[in-house]
């Protein structure tokens, strides 16, 4: 009996050896019958020998530092058999044993597998890739390439439908705005104008209604109310012009004070007396109509 090696991986991928009868020594070594590039390093300098006894392969480890391995089963000397995978070290170089070289041929020099003969299997942690060879496989028919073009027309509408229904209610979320009514200022009614003390501020809470689309929420807005005579008001968002904070009346000065930063206004100006706020007071717009206060909150 004859056979070869095909090797599947690493340097010595897709080429073939005719073992014959003599011995064959692999390795990284000088000398060696098989003999792999010095950077493949999990392969020993003479890692195994293949030899001819009774009429069959032995192969026989010789002492590699990683070992030799046939079925992913370490060895050291093994009988090998017709599809035999050979490993030179674990995740090394592998060939497959192949017995059917015919009889009295003598080892060659490497030759080259014709790709055409060739197929990769899956490649799993276990064990390399299988080159085995491949069938004659006939030509895809008319029918068969009909189906693959409708299954391909079919999934690229499909995306597309899909991805268009993906996006519109982005698309809608995103044009909403431009298509919402601009909210108008309201007058919200503060109370009698003679009912409010002159010379100091006053603080009114207002409850206010804010509907967007089928959403409504409820907000409290405060403002500061200030007359001299009851017939011309100043009246102040309560927010600080620094960063928005609510800011106090503080009675032993006289005046507003933020408690966070430090602003200071007058109540009867607006005007900034100290602190970090970059403008006066936001003052709103009022009036009176039959004795009562009004402001515009927009």
């Amino acid at each position: 009996m004859t056979a070869r090696l095909v090797f599947l991986n690493g340097d010595k991928a897709g080429f073939t050896f005719n073992l014959g009868d003599a011995p064959v020594t692999i390795g990284r070594g000088a000398g060696q019958t098989i003999t792999f590039p010095p950077d493949e390093l999990i392969v020993s300098n003479q890692h195994a020998t293949i030899v001819k006894e009774g009429g069959h392969y032995v192969l026989k480890d010789q002492g590699s530092r990683n070992g030799t391995l046939v079925n992913s089963e370490g060895v050291t000397r093994r009988a090998l058999h017709g599809g035999d995978l050979i490993q030179f070290g674990p995740g090394g170089p592998s060939a497959r044993f192949v017995s059917d070289t015919p009889d009295g041929v003598a080892p060659t020099d490497e030759l080259p597998i014709p790709r055409q003969t060739l197929v990769t299997g899956r490649v799993t942690s276990a064990m390399p890739a299988i080159v085995a060879a491949s069938p004659d496989v006939p030509a895809p028919s008319a029918q068969t390439e009909s189906r693959r073009t409708f299954l391909k027309a079919a999934s690229f509408v499909i995306g597309t439908l899909a991805g268009l229904l993906a996006g519109i209610p982005a698309l809608v979320a995103f044009a909403a705005p431009l298509f919402r009514p601009k909210r108008t200022a309201a007058w919200v009614k503060l109370g009698d104008a003679a009912d409010f003390d002159t010379g100091v501020p006053n603080k009114k809470d207002i409850a206010q209604t804010v509907r967007d689309a089928w959403v409504e929420t409820r907000s409290l807005v405060s403002v500061w109310v200030y007359t001299d005579d009851r017939k011309t008001f100043s009246i102040y968002d309560a927010r600080c012009t620094h960063l928005g904070c609510s800011y106090n009346f503080v009675k032993d000065t006289g005046i507003f004070q933020c408690p966070c930063h430090g602003g200071r206004f007058d109540p009867k100006t607006g005007a900034v007396l100290g602190g970090p706020p970059p403008r006066p007071l936001d003052k709103l717009p009022s009036k009176v109509e039959t004795g009562t206060l009004f402001v515009q909150i927009g």
